[in-house]
């Protein structure tokens, strides 16, 4: 037909996709064979097919990674080639067009499945699976967009209520969680070779073998838990609070592992340790109240003062916690490459801290009121590297400064973790904060029982590590400490009641008359005739009440009057040599943290509870007390942070009024 003679059928060219897998699985193969020495992965590896055409392959080619199709013209060079006359060549090339056929459209299948059961009273179970085969996708998804790996899924979980087990007069309440999930991808293709379905990858290979490479072209996913939270015996009830109390103890700990492997990662685990303790007593003090019975004080209203004064001799409230978190992680990567023979370390990721919070409020009386609360975060130091291995003392090591050589010995990294726990770790940061209240009495004064005023003191103080050093090497950064002081007064004046002390003013507010009206006796005909005058100055006398009520009512229109004033102030230097054992106080007399340093007692109790100036007869602030009169800082002429003072007032005011 007309059309062949322009595009004759000879030039379509057919490539079968099967045709290349096949060359590239033969070369593969006899390169594994023990007599393959001739076939090279860097040269090119060749096929005849009918026809007369020719398929080659060099290197490891991935079609599902090709993104370019080339098509080339090579003109050999005469020598071996009679056909060939070596003269130049002109020729013209039509590239017609590119088509992919023969789709694979298999679609895939899901199913999933869940139970839930309840054990009694004291167990729930859920259990709960899925899997979806390659092909599985939305109805509008494209082939290129559908899943091309079988995924299961397990989830299994279950909250027990231990206690259940144990009698109830014994008041323990143990709840525990346990889980258990698993994520498992099996590829539909090998990820060595990635345009290989898995079965053909598989194929012609031992049970074995079979079994290590489907392991290793999996993606799996494992999550493990078990948690016992908020573990405590509760108090009897109607029981009285004791300090002494079990039941002010609470417990915690949650144990979670997760690993995860693939093609390129060899293995990939994190185990968490989560544990806590606290310790929590609250208590409704007894206010004693020396003065109430007192005769003539209970009956006058002029020494309610001294009346309701009163005291208290325990806390409100007293608590403290400790959580420990210890984190270990291992990562390696797979050795992809069989001629590589160096052993490959595994990436390691470890942490050990320790918090502690402590709480106090103390309610001296009523009206004065103390609230402390302190957190110090601290870090457990262990050896540096992988776990030490208790069976051949291989693992995590520690350089002995004489050798400078690793030491590996589960006896020293067992000594060296539980002597950080008896030094209660090395603190990175503390920081605390104290609040003193006062409720002045002059509602108590019965001149002033129409004002309140309220005062409010807070002090903070913040400690933060500097970088950390090795041993025996002379620290030049320092420490960080600021604090912070805050001073509040908030004054509510009701006027109200200010005006109703006066009687006039309060029948006014109240809308009574000021004088109650007296029945006024008749008049005689001849005393009316007598006193012409009297009704008008009557009535006026009762227009001009009414002006100046309501001048009063204009002027106690104002019915409650508030403000508060807040001043903030403080101070940050950096460079601080001491270090934190007491509240903030560094008390190790013994040591010194460099030289010409001396801070015993540093940076002193006024610092550490908010003061901002008054150090000293001399000092002009806190960095030329510290750093001058005290050797408190260190001595080094690259700190470059600067010592900061900030210093913020507001104040705001507030009135009520109430159009006459």
């Amino acid at each position: 037909s007309d059309q062949e003679k322009v595009w004759p059928l000879e030039n379509n060219v057919v490539i079968n996709f099967e045709e290349l897998f096949a060359l590239k699985r033969e070369r593969n193969e006899k390169m594994g064979e023990a007599n393959g020495g001739s076939v090279l992965l860097n040269q090119r590896y060749s096929s005849e097919l009918e026809a007369g055409r020719k398929l080659y392959v060099v290197g490891n080619p991935n079609m599902a990674d090709a993104r370019v199709v080339m098509i080339g013209i090579r003109n050999p060079a005469k020598k071996g080639n009679p056909l060939d006359d070596g003269l130049p060549k002109c020729a013209e090339v039509w590239a017609n067009e590119l088509r992919l056929t023969d789709f694979d459209q298999f679609s895939g299948e899901a199913a999933i499945a869940r139970v839930s059961a309840n054990l009694a009273d004291f167990a729930t179970v859920s259990l709960a699976g899925s899997i979806t085969t390659p092909g599985w996708g939305a109805l509008e998804s494209s082939i290129s967009e559908r899943q091309r790996e079988t995924i299961t899924n397990v989830d299994a979980s279950a909250q027990v209520q231990l206690d259940k087990f144990i009698p109830e007069e014994v008041g323990l309440k143990l709840p525990m969680f346990v889980g258990y999930s698993n994520n498992t991808s099996t590829p539909q293709f090998a990820p060595a070779e990635p345009d290989t379905p898995m079965e053909v990858y598989l194929a012609d290979r031992t049970v074995q073998e079979q079994d290590s490479l489907l392991t290793i072209s999996q993606k799996v996913t494992e999550r493990k838990s078990i948690n016992f939270t908020n573990v405590r015996k509760e108090k009897a009830a109607g029981g009285k609070a004791h300090v002494y109390d079990i039941s002010n103890l609470s417990a915690t700990y949650a144990y979670t592992e997760t690993n995860y492997r693939d093609f390129n990662t060899e293995y990939d685990f994190t185990k968490s340790y989560r544990g806590g303790l606290a310790y929590s007593y609250s208590n409704n003090p007894k206010s004693f109240e020396p003065f109430k019975k007192v005769g003539f004080v209970s009956k006058s209203k002029y020494l309610r003062l001294i009346k309701d004064f009163n005291f208290s001799l325990a806390p409100k409230t007293v608590a403290f916690r400790n959580d420990f978190d210890r984190l270990y992680g291992e990562r390696k990567i797979r050795n992809l490459n069989p001629e590589a023979t160096v052993a490959q370390p595994p990436f390691v990721n470890k942490s050990f801290t320790w918090n502690r919070a402590y709480n106090l409020s103390y309610d001296l009386c009523k009206a004065l009121k103390i609230d402390f609360s302190a957190n110090n975060r601290a870090l457990v130091r262990e050896y540096e590297g992988e776990r030490v291995n208790r069976a051949d003392d291989r693992g995590g090591a520690i350089y002995n400064p004489t050798t400078n050589q690793p030491e590996y010995s589960y006896e020293l990294h067992r000594d060296s973790l539980l002597t950080s726990l008896k030094q209660l770790g090395l603190t990175t940061n503390y920081n605390h904060s104290t609040s003193v209240s006062y409720n002045v009495p002059l509602s108590k004064i019965p001149m002033l029982d129409w004002t309140s005023v309220t005062a409010r003191y807070t002090g903070t103080y913040d400690w933060l590590k500097g970088p950390l050093v090795q041993p025996g090497v002379e620290d030049t950064l320092g420490n960080t400490i600021s604090n912070g002081q805050q001073i509040q007064l908030n004054a509510s004046l009701n006027m109200l009641s200010l005006y109703n002390k006066v009687p006039y003013l309060r029948d006014i507010n109240r809308g009574k008359s000021s004088k109650p009206k007296r029945p006024t006796p008749k008049k005689s005909n001849l005393d009316a005739a007598e006193d012409p005058g009297e009704e008008e100055k009557k009535e006026k006398k009762e227009k001009d009440n009414k002006v100046v009520k309501g001048a009063l009512k204009s002027l106690m229109s104002i019915k409650s009057v508030s403000g508060t004033y807040t001043k903030n102030r403080g101070n940050t230097l950096p460079g601080f040599g001491g270090e934190t054992n007491a509240m903030g106080l560094d008390l190790e007399a013994d040591r010194s943290h460099g030289p010409d340093l001396f801070t015993y007692g540093a940076p002193g109790a006024g610092f550490i509870f908010g003061q901002q100036e008054g150090f000293s007869e001399t000092s002009k602030h806190f960095a030329d007390y510290a750093g001058n009169e005290q050797r408190w800082v260190v001595k080094n002429p690259y700190l470059f942070n600067p010592f900061l003072r900030s210093t913020s007032e507001q104040i705001n005011l507030r009135a009520s009024l109430q159009p006459a």
